[in-house]
């Protein structure tokens, strides 16, 4: 399997074995942004369900022991990839949804592609959990087949 999160983190949270969670430090080496990542400190990362599942070996999409927890985040961007076209800007605001768990760190290393600037206006911590659950009820209404007239209780 391709690794699709890198985490380069000072701290992180990790499954060591099911039912044990541990923080973790590392070395503290801040790396650049790669050729094809932005590296973004960590503001905030929401712990749903699956964290909790994940973490006692009951998630369907089960990774082995040794994974950072965490789907979903908001951070301030500390550097692009050279000659990013992502319109993102160092400084900048922005929220993900990681593609496999690893967002419970304090730095992440992602593609520019998975992140969507944050409005000044709307708290961190809120913005943290908001893309996740956008996701999730996407795929509920996807799979729902419903059709034009069709109701949906909120």
């Amino acid at each position: 399997m391709r690794l699709l999160v890198r985490t380069t983190t000072d701290q992180s949270l990790k499954v060591t074995r099911f039912g044990e969670l541990k923080i973790r430090q590392s070395a503290g080496r801040r790396s650049p942004a790669t050729r094809n990542r932005a590296l973004v400190r960590v503001e905030y990362a929401s712990v749903g369900v699956t964290d909790v599942m994940a973490a006692r070996g009951d998630y369907h999409l089960q990774p082995v022991p040794g994974f950072v927890t965490g789907y979903d985040f908001v951070g301030i961007v500390e550097s692009l990839p050279p000659g990013s076209l992502s319109g993102l800007r160092v400084g900048q605001r922005v929220a993900g949804v990681l593609p496999a768990m690893g967002a419970h760190a304090t730095r992440l290393a992602v593609r520019p592609d998975i992140l969507v600037p944050v409005p000044s206006a709307l708290h961190a911590a809120s913005a943290a959990t908001i893309l996740l659950d956008a996701v999730t009820a996407m795929h509920a209404l996807r799979l729902a087949n419903l059709e034009r007239g069709d109701s949906v209780l909120i």
